[in-house]
């Protein structure tokens, strides 16, 4: 049983953050970050939350394969991600199911 709520959880989460996504497309342009930044909601709360992306995430070894880094980006780049990430914050708010880690394993 609790596999089918992860699942229910997973894709409310991923509703959830595609809706951020649609409404922030435009700041992602103008930024030109990779897009495996926006792959899912686990490579974008990385990115936040480590200042740098790592192809693989969680279950990779760290520094495996960094496309993108917080001290590579250019000014107005670090500007956008502010915005984004203040952005990405509002939408928490009202999305808190987004601020979970929700394993995709049986419980």
């Amino acid at each position: 049983m609790g596999f089918r709520q992860n699942n229910k959880s997973k894709r409310a989460q991923a509703v959830a953050f595609q809706q951020w996504l649609t409404a922030n497309q435009a700041l992602f342009a103008r930024a030109g970050l990779p897009a495996s930044l926006t792959q899912s909601r686990d490579d974008w709360a990385y990115f936040l939350q480590y200042r740098y992306h790592d192809h693989g995430n969680w279950s990779t070894p760290p520094f495996t394969w960094i496309d993108v880094a917080w001290e590579d980006l250019f000014a107005e780049q670090r500007e956008i991600v502010g915005a984004l990430e203040a952005n990405w914050n509002e939408h928490l708010r009202s999305h808190p199911i987004l601020a979970e880690r929700i394993s995709a394993q049986k419980s």
